[in-house]
């Protein structure tokens, strides 16, 4: 999820516009709130733990949390650059390598 946040922090910095400030703070903070909503109840008292196709919900909830938390702040100008973007980071594509986007190796 970090490397996630990384690069689509990194991406809307240097080719994207919003049509209020934003930093990377309040972009993470949405994207982990959007997150947060589909795997809260998988934690506290009366919890039954995480299902079985948790793997396939976390996965599904960071696309929606990328859409939602990260690129729906974006104007809607240079939405389709981050659409595009997004779709081939979700892809599994090198978008690291084929955006230039600079963001330390962890």
């Amino acid at each position: 999820m970090t490397y996630i946040c990384n690069l689509c922090m990194e991406f809307t910095r240097s080719n994207c516009k919003f049509p209020v400030p934003t930093g990377p703070n309040f972009l993470t903070n949405n994207f982990i709130s959007m997150f947060d909503i589909f795997v809260l109840e998988w934690f506290g008292e009366e919890s039954k733990g995480a299902p079985g196709n948790a793997e396939e919900i976390c996965y599904n909830a960071m696309v929606f949390a990328g859409i939602w938390g990260i690129g729906s702040q974006i104007e809607e100008k240079t939405r389709p650059k981050f659409d595009k973007f997004f779709q081939q980071l979700i892809a599994g594509d090198d978008v690291q390598a084929e955006y230039k986007v600079d963001i330390p190796k962890v």
